[in-house]
């Protein structure tokens, strides 16, 4: 359990604050997952943090598959910083207990979520719609 307030952690601390389950509910873990990517954004717009960006993309390209190159990314760097200096432009989303349903699974009694699809579809349009 970590106390109220701003916390400093290293990496492995902050995957398992990020993925913790005990006591708590998917939702939840859907939060402290958006505040562990936003602290990590916002710590990358420190100023040493900028003079990194080579570095951290080519750890993060050891992590995960993808077709975005370092080339891609570097003209995007000022509307990030322009983001981080404004955190009310970023607004955020995640489906939440009115976007779905529980059910019981009788065959082997697993307790999943079913989606609402008006509920996820009306949160889809107003992070992407016009």
């Amino acid at each position: 359990c970590f106390p109220a307030g701003t916390q400093h952690m290293d990496g492995y601390t902050a995957l398992c604050y990020a993925r913790v389950r005990l006591a708590s509910s998917d939702f939840e873990r859907i939060l402290r997952q958006q505040q562990v990517a936003e602290a990590i954004f916002y710590r990358v717009f420190t100023l040493h943090g900028l003079t990194k960006i080579p570095e951290l993309f080519r750890e993060f390209g050891s992590l995960v598959e993808t077709d975005i190159g370092l080339g891609d990314i570097i003209p995007l760097v000022p509307l990030a910083a322009t983001l981080a200096n404004d955190p009310s432009c970023i607004d955020h989303y995640s489906i939440d207990r009115s976007a779905v349903t529980s059910y019981r699974v009788p065959s082997t009694g697993a307790a999943v979520l079913l989606p609402n699809s008006d509920a996820i579809n009306k949160l889809i349009k107003a992070a992407f719609g016009p």
